[in-house]
């Protein structure tokens, strides 16, 4: 949601918030690998972001999830943000915790958000067209 402007856009920043279209493609190329684990994982640790072989489905994975709970569950997702950043600082954050904290802001585990997941990027972000780069041939 906050990542690095797109250098290849003409005003080199498509926005906060907007379509990251290469995490889009990527999710959508690795569809059959989310899963109600898979989003567990996710949400329980970040073990997943620092493997050489996983980290680049994890953050597509993680920027999916995120686009979707802040347009479809924005006041929930406005809890969870609040409940984590209250957190005391360098205090070890388990998955228990992390668990317990996401079932309690939207009020079931991440697994169980797998399915509205999967409808809301299916009929909105993977319907859209990934917008020609400035420069691009159509």
């Amino acid at each position: 949601m906050l990542e690095v402007p797109d250098m290849d856009a003409k005003n080199r920043w498509a926005g906060m918030g907007q379509i990251n279209w290469d995490r889009a493609d990527e999710l959508k190329r690795d569809w059959t690998r989310v899963s109600p684990e898979s989003i567990e994982k996710l949400i329980a640790n970040e073990a997943w972001f620092r493997s050489a072989d996983e980290s680049s489905f994890a953050y597509a994975q993680a920027w999916g999830l995120t686009y979707f709970l802040t347009r479809a569950k924005k006041d929930e997702y406005r809890t969870y943000v609040e409940r984590v950043n209250r957190r005391p600082p360098m205090v070890e954050y388990n998955a228990e915790d992390r668990l317990r904290d996401f079932e309690s802001a939207f009020g079931k585990s991440p697994a169980r958000l797998e399915a509205e997941f999967r409808r809301y990027m299916e009929r909105s972000v993977f319907r859209k067209e990934r917008p020609a780069r400035s420069g691009e041939n159509p």
